[in-house]
Formats: structure tokens, sequence, C-alpha cells
């Protein structure tokens, strides 16, 4: 049931033939409506009952323009709604004490997005399109993001927060690389999984979000171990090449002392400027 004194147009179709058998053509026209008793609805221009009923019967409603519809229950509570605002059209769903529990719309900047409320009103459930790209973000009972999904042209993204609506751990694609980090509090991240084409590898970072613990397997299937410095840089590195093992001390970025183990047993070498050899044993 309608309700409401909106201005709307109609377009019906007077069904009523002429006198040579011939349907009469589609007619548009402006009409105007109000609420009677019993939230009856009673166009304007028709005086009794039998009007309004004659009225009903020979229209045939293809069209209706109006901005806003409102569907109520037996007892007037509100249960939808069908409108347009500033920020966009929506439709909003209500229970049967008139609270909001769902609502589904297309912003202003023509995004689509979906939502779902609890009992207190608070939007706990959001899905919808970010330019051009789908997500969905969960809430909780403080309506504080708590779980985000984000999809992009190349990749995806889920993402966890904490009761103070801080990323503390994120699970991801981006092209070829898949990725699971670690935050603190501070949404700075301290660990990092990473498998690419180029490898698999568990990266330790310091509160400044540098890199100093390095744990991985290469592309050629061999394994690395790396301590960094406050800058980032390589200080030290284990590594087995094959049946070799290794361990390298860096300088300036570069290995400055070698020692390792090959074919003919353990050799040590210590290198300068420009990794030009000082010395080495054997």
């Amino acid at each position: 049931m309608l309700y409401g004194g909106y201005k709307y147009a109609i377009r019906f179709d007077d069904a009523t033939a002429d006198t040579a058998g011939t349907a009469k053509p589609l007619v548009e026209m402006r009409l105007g409506f109000r609420v009677g008793p019993g939230g009856s609805l009673v166009f304007m221009g028709a005086t009794t009952i039998q009007e309004q009923l004659q009225a009903l019967r020979e229209l045939h409603i293809t069209q209706l323009e109006t901005e806003r519809i409102v569907l109520r229950d037996s007892t007037g509570i509100m249960r939808g709604l069908l409108g347009t605002a500033e920020n966009g059209t929506h439709i909003i769903f209500y229970d049967s004490e008139g609270r909001q529990k769902a609502g589904f719309g297309v912003s202003k900047s023509f995004e689509p997005a979906m939502a779902f409320f609890d009992a207190e009103q608070n939007q706990r459930l959001v899905l919808g399109m970010v330019e051009g790209w789908p997500g969905m973000v969960f809430r909780d009972a403080a309506n504080q993001r708590r779980v985000a999904l984000q999809t992009q042209e190349q990749g995806a993204s889920l993402f966890f927060f904490d009761a103070r609506e801080k990323r503390r751990a994120a699970i991801g694609m981006y092209q070829d690389a898949a990725a699971v980090n670690l935050a603190d509090a501070q949404e700075i991240d301290r660990a990092g999984l990473t498998s690419d084409p180029q490898g698999t590898s568990l990266v330790f970072f310091d509160g400044k979000g540098k890199k100093r613990i390095g744990l991985g397997i290469l592309r050629e299937e061999n394994p690395l171990f790396g301590f960094f410095s406050e800058e980032g840089l390589p200080r030290m590195s284990m590594t087995a090449f094959g049946r070799y093992p290794g361990l390298s001390l860096f300088g300036t970025n570069r290995a400055e002392a070698v020692m390792e183990v090959g074919t003919n047993g353990p050799q040590v070498q210590l290198f300068g400027p420009n990794r030009k050899s000082l010395w080495k044993t054997p």
C-alpha cells in the first residue's frame, strides 16, 4: 500500500475499444493522489467512492514516477523504503519494530553497495564496489572495521583489524606473488611470508619497518639465512649451494669475508675495495 501525498506521473492503457473495435492508444497524463481513510489511495479530482473504484478499474499503470515509496505493515510500521537522496538511490528494509536491517543502493558516484545492520542498527557488513572493483567490510558492535576484503586489477587482499581499527594482519595476492603479513599495534609490518617465482621467504622487521632477519629458499632451491643492519643492508648470510655450505660477512653492502666448503675442502677469503682479493686459504 502506498503512503504519502506525492505527485507522480502515470502511463496507462484505457482498454475501452471504440465502436469500430479498435483499442485506444496509450495515454500519458500527470495525476496527483492523497491518502484517504485507512490508508486508501485517493485520486485527485474523483470525489465519490464509485469514481475512485472506476478510476482504478480503468487504469493499467505501466509507469510510476515518484521520489519515495514507503511500505508499511498492517500496524502502520514502516517495513520498506524505496527512494532517492543527495547521496544516491536506495532500498531499505526494516524489522517489525521499525529498525533498519538491510539496505541496497547506488551512490552519487554510481557505485553499488549493500549493507546489513544488527539489532542496534549498527552497520555490520557492507558489500560494494570501489572504483569498479568489488570489496567487503565486516564491522563489530562498536562500528569498528575488523575484516576487509579488497580486490584490484592484478590481485586481492584480506585485511584484519584490532579493536582500535588498526591493521594487524593481511593475506594477499599480487600478480604471481602470495603473501602473509603481520603488523604491530602501530600498523608497522613486523613479519612477512612471501612466495613468488623467485622463491619463498620469511622476513622479520624492526619497529621502524626495516628488514632485519630473512630466511628463505631461492629459485634454485638453495636455502638462505641472513641478518640485516638498521638500514636494511645485508651484514651476514649463511647458505648451502647444492651440498656445499657457505658463510659471508658484508661491509658496505658487499661480501668482505667468505668462508665456504667446496670439493677441495674448506676455504676462507678476504676482499678489499672493488671486491679485490686480499687473502685466502688454502
